[in-house]
């Protein structure tokens, strides 16, 4: 794959995506490239403020799960999940709600950016099969033991719970053929050492 040329804004820049399931650490890896003064889009946590801000997405929301799927606080994080998670159908549906809005989120945010290189995360590359639009692809894993405790200690979820989760998302043997990089996320300073091989490789892709 090629550099991307971004047709919207006529910009020349390498788009990368780092994807993985829940709890493989794609956040740290995207620090790791935000230590490298690199301009790095986060779009799990950009939906979540979308869900929050956007009137017209957040309506759609609600004429799908009522009115009470928002509190004076915004969206009910727990509740939303608790059905999606549980129901393929209701996670295809915010899925296919909230894409849109991201992708028109992330154009705004290449507009602004002078890099010539810039990372995107997202669980749910593959899910959307959006890999064509990314010059490059780092794939995080790790032991499914080590992302259901480290799960547990971020969001207090149950074991059951983060299982549930986890089943609606690829399996990384599907993931692996599609990616340019695998990172095996099991002892940080070994990620570290690969993550700063990997950006030295991207640092040259003509």
């Amino acid at each position: 794959m090629g550099t991307k040329i971004c047709k919207l804004f006529d910009k020349r820049m390498k788009i990368i995506g780092i994807t993985g399931g829940i709890g493989t650490g794609k956040t740290k890896a995207l620090n790791f490239f935000k230590s490298k003064n690199v301009p790095c889009y986060e779009a799990d946590r950009r939906a979540k403020d979308l869900l929050n801000s956007e009137t017209e997405l957040i309506n759609i929301i609600k004429s799908f799960f009522g009115q009470n799927i928002y509190n004076k606080s915004g969206i009910d994080s727990n509740a939303l999940g608790s059905i999606i998670f549980n129901n393929k159908k209701a996670l295809e549906i915010v899925n296919k709600s909230v894409h849109p809005f991201v992708k028109s989120d992330f154009n705004k945010f290449i507009k602004n950016q002078k890099s010539e290189i810039i990372f995107y995360e997202s669980a749910i590359i593959f899910e959307h099969e959006m890999q064509e639009h990314f010059d490059k692809i780092i794939l995080l894993k790790s032991p499914i033991e080590d992302r259901i405790n480290r799960l547990i200690k971020r969001d207090g979820f149950s074991p059951d719970e983060i299982k549930k989760r986890i089943s609606n998302q690829l399996d990384d043997k599907d993931k692996i053929p599609l990616a340019d990089y695998v990172v095996d996320n099991k002892l940080w300073e070994h990620t570290l050492l690969e993550l700063e091989k990997i950006y030295l490789k991207i640092k040259d892709l003509d």
